[in-house]
């Protein structure tokens, strides 16, 4: 037993690691306004990741990928709303709908602890990791990308019309409140991002909760960016950008 509890330690403690090494390696240092944006862009791409991380934590039922997908996310603590979306489209669940959990660090946390049971090595990590959770977002403060947080009907669709800096990446992502191993078949959120011509410049339509858009715009102009919910139920999903 005591091995055991070793080595899930220590596979807490890489997990760790890896979470604030993927921080500290993207995240951008100095002052001004190029150096702000850099940041941002890296924080959406952290929160993709950390759905990714959520989502594997889901399906093996495993606290360490839940607790490494907490920490990533709390890095990248979102503070601004984004104007409000042209909502086009809707229908009632096809079925009763599950309960939804939105994806934040304590709602990762919370189920980490729970398929913790009595591991004290596991239940340390969790409780550390929860106290620098705590300290990182009030230290951050509203130091993270835009979020705009919103729940959109079957069929239903979402525009918004955003401006981009030219010549720097662009990075979106989507993740929705139904992004567990057990929803993953019966959810589906897409992410489609036009020019001011009409022309997608990406899209990304897995068949899962949660999408991620990347481009570098040549100049300085606006795109509307779509989120299409076509799974069965209704979905609280949060659009990430920089």
């Amino acid at each position: 037993m005591r091995g055991q509890m070793t080595g899930r330690a220590l596979a807490a403690g890489m997990a760790m690691m890896f979470a604030v090494f993927a921080s500290t390696t993207f995240a951008g240092t100095g002052d001004g306004d190029a150096s702000t944006r850099i940041y941002l862009s890296a924080a959406v791409e952290r929160i993709y990741l950390s759905a990714q991380l959520a989502s594997a934590g889901h399906g093996q039922r495993d606290p360490i990928l839940l607790v490494a997908s907490a920490r990533l996310l709390a890095w990248g603590h979102p503070y601004a709303r984004l104007m409000s979306p042209e909502i086009s489209g809707g229908a009632a669940d096809a079925a009763k709908a599950p309960a939804q959990v939105e994806h934040t660090p304590q709602s990762q946390l919370t189920e980490a602890h729970a398929l913790a049971g009595t591991d004290t090595a596991m239940l340390g990590v969790i409780e550390a990791s929860r106290l620098w959770i705590d300290e990182e977002i009030e230290r951050v403060g509203t130091g993270g990308p835009y979020v705009h947080k919103q729940t959109l009907q079957r069929g239903a669709r979402a525009k918004f019309r955003l401006k981009f800096f030219g010549h720097e990446p662009a990075r979106v992502a989507v993740v929705g409140s139904l992004a567990r191993a057990d929803f993953l078949l019966t959810t589906k959120i897409n992410l489609v991002v036009l020019d001011e011509k009409g022309t997608v410049v990406c899209e990304s339509r897995n068949w899962e909760d949660f999408e991620f858009c990347q481009w570098k715009p040549q100049q300085d102009t606006y795109y509307s960016l779509m989120v299409e919910n076509n799974g069965k139920w209704a979905n609280q999903f949060a659009i990430y950008t920089n």
